[in-house]
């Protein structure tokens, strides 16, 4: 279990919320999210982040990209901008010895097919890869809650992705349960097909971070609205059960929810989840 932690409090009480030992995984932006990342990352930044990344109780420390990045733009200096943000998160990302920079692939914007835009994603990533040997799933392309012309919003994108690249073992993928439902999988109900879904794409062994967040917005919505835990749409009942899928068993479950922009929140959403894994699986034994 892991959770989102804002840095806006201060690295200090992070680090108190790591000391309970209740998560084993983090996840931060490193920058404000609504703004290009202009120059390369102080060494008090490294050092701040540092703290988090070597904590006793923590295995796996996450950066969220910046919400600006399109790989899918026709426009070169959008682009440009995307390359040098996502490589400045890998650098510190390595420095602090981090575990993936996650962020979405961006979205067609001039109307061209949409085969077009996988490509463009592809090429992108492909000059990324090139300018160090990043290890293994050092980038994670996250599910998108958009419509068709939004890469990310079909799973088959990021499988399409992953195969003009050759499989690369540095790119790997990330889910987001409010993403997907708002995309049309009705992961509430038929769980199982989404799985099944996953296997035939063959996705399962690059999934290596799984967003949860309830919904504001309904299946096939194609709206990114994150809600609490049990007070959304998907409601409690399902993340018990996702919590138990075997599959899943190895992979981060790392909050997004809106209580989580607040250390105290975060705990809060912390405890609703491990109760309710707790609950699942004293349901399973009896």
């Amino acid at each position: 279990m892991g959770s989102h932690l804002t840095l806006a409090e201060g690295v200090d009480k992070v680090l108190k919320i790591l000391d309970l030992g209740l998560i084993n995984s983090a996840q931060v932006h490193p920058s404000p999210p609504q703004m290009w990342v202009k120059n390369k990352f102080s060494n008090k930044v490294s050092s701040k982040l540092s703290q988090l990344s070597n904590h006793k109780s923590l295995e796996k420390l996450f950066f969220h990209g910046i919400y600006l990045i399109n790989l899918a733009s026709p426009n070169k200096d959008l682009v440009s901008k995307s390359i040098y943000s996502i490589v400045a998160y890998l650098e510190l990302l390595h420095e602090i010895n981090g575990e993936a920079v996650v962020f979405h692939p961006g979205s067609i914007t001039d109307g061209a097919p949409i085969d077009a835009g996988l490509g463009r994603v592809a090429e992108t990533i492909s000059t990324l890869l090139k300018a160090q040997d990043w290890k293994p799933n050092s980038i994670l392309l996250e599910v998108s809650a958009g419509k068709s012309h939004v890469i990310g919003s079909q799973l088959w994108h990021l499988s399409k992705i992953r195969q003009m690249l050759g499989n690369h073992p540095a790119v790997g993928i990330a889910l987001d349960t409010q993403h997907l439902w708002a995309s049309g999988y009705d992961l509430k109900n038929n769980l199982d097909q989404l799985i099944s879904e996953i296997r035939s794409l063959d996705l399962l062994n690059s999934i290596k971070l799984i967003h949860i967040n309830d919904s504001k917005t309904s299946l096939g919505s194609h709206i990114d609205r994150h809600e609490n835990i049990g007070d959304g749409l998907l409601g409690r009942e399902f993340f018990g059960k996702l919590f138990a899928v075997g599959d899943f068993a190895n992979i981060p479950f790392v909050l997004e929810t809106p209580r989580v922009k607040s250390l105290d929140g975060a705990l809060q959403e912390i405890k609703t989840c491990l109760n309710l894994a707790e609950f699942e699986f004293r349901r399973k034994q009896s």
